[in-house]
């Protein structure tokens, strides 16, 4: 123990002060703030590796299988049609919500010249395009490659992202909409992009 705690304060005229043992700490975690200040914000490094492709940028290209076997390019609706390619889960009443407002939109998306993909989670997709009765290409991807070729951000690290875009004629990305919760707004967005691309 320190002597400052065992010398009575009756014998001294002098105020016993804190010992520096007790100061100590307050410095040094005042030293640790002014340090934590100075950092940047946890996992600013890992969000700056999940940039997605952006709006007025070169859509990537693919070719894939979609769930009946059909070969699906992006560039071959290029000079002929302007394409909605979205992301989801492919489960759940989320994926299953949106795909049904783009199934019933697909008509209004067929007027504004546009063709729909889906992008899905999953490794089948038959049954699932077959239930919800969809009019447009469902591509399984199960290992993420399309994912990874957009860089589709997760959700908090767990979800498959659901992100929509809207790419124009050109193969020119138009309109990116990013959302896990709000299905109805993917569609709207869309159709928004494309009536903007039309005029």
């Amino acid at each position: 123990m320190s002597p400052a705690f065992i010398v009575s304060p009756l014998l001294t005229r002098t105020p016993l002060l804190p010992s520096r043992a007790v100061c100590f700490p307050v410095t040094r975690y005042a030293l640790t703030q002014k340090r934590a200040r100075a950092l940047p914000p946890p996992h600013a490094a890992a969000r700056s590796f999940v940039t997605m492709v952006a709006e007025g940028a070169q859509a990537p290209d693919f070719e894939k299988t979609d769930g009946d076997g059909n070969k699906v390019s992006l560039s071959s609706f290029r000079g002929s049609r302007n394409v909605v390619l979205y992301f989801s889960n492919g489960a759940g009443p989320g994926c299953t919500s949106q795909s049904c407002s783009f199934r019933d939109a697909a008509e209004d998306f067929a007027q504004l010249d546009a063709e729909i993909i889906a992008v899905s989670a999953q490794s089948d997709t038959t049954a699932f395009k077959r239930e919800n009765s969809l009019p447009f290409s469902v591509i399984p991807d199960s290992q993420g490659e399309l994912r990874k070729l957009y860089k589709v951000p997760s959700t908090l690290g767990l979800l498959p992202g659901r992100v929509t875009y809207v790419i124009d004629k050109q193969g020119i990305v138009r309109s990116v909409y990013n959302s896990q919760f709000s299905t109805a707004a993917h569609i709207t967005t869309a159709s928004e992009a494309l009536k903007a691309i039309a005029k």
